[in-house]
């Protein structure tokens, strides 16, 4: 049997809701699957992410509080191999963590490559600064 190639296959981030994942669509290239536990999640969607996931390397990115801690613990259960990024106790979660520190800490994991912000479609998030504020 063939082994994985995470990079043929890219990333699927796995975040609480969906303000989460229009955050992180902000920055990330299309191709980027975002999937949302949409709060703590039971076996059955637990199972449902796993199928969805794939192939893929499994990133996930929760909130530094009881509930996102607990949602990490879970997942962290089924994907075991899992890249783990954090967001700082001060931010108000993911959709309030500040864009540049987001992608610095998406770098750092891997999910950003060099140039990734060059092949970035502007879109929607041209009205708003690197600094998650609107402009």
């Amino acid at each position: 049997m063939k082994g994985i190639d995470r990079e043929e296959e890219g990333f699927a981030i796995l975040v609480e809701g969906k303000h989460d994942r229009a955050r992180l669509r902000r920055i990330l290239p299309a191709d980027v699957m975002i999937l949302c536990t949409n709060g703590i999640p039971g076996h059955r969607r637990l199972m449902a992410l796993q199928k969805q996931v794939g192939r893929r390397q499994a990133v996930i990115l929760t909130d530094n509080d009881p509930s996102g801690r607990r949602i990490r613990g879970l997942l962290s259960e089924v994907f075991p191999d899992a890249l783990h990024v954090y967001t700082k106790a001060g931010y108000a979660g993911v959709e309030g963590t500040p864009l540049d520190y987001l992608e610095r800490q998406l770098e750092k994991a891997g999910v950003l490559g060099p140039g990734w912000d060059e092949e970035r479609p502007l879109g929607d998030s041209s009205a708003w600064g690197r600094d998650g504020k609107r402009r």
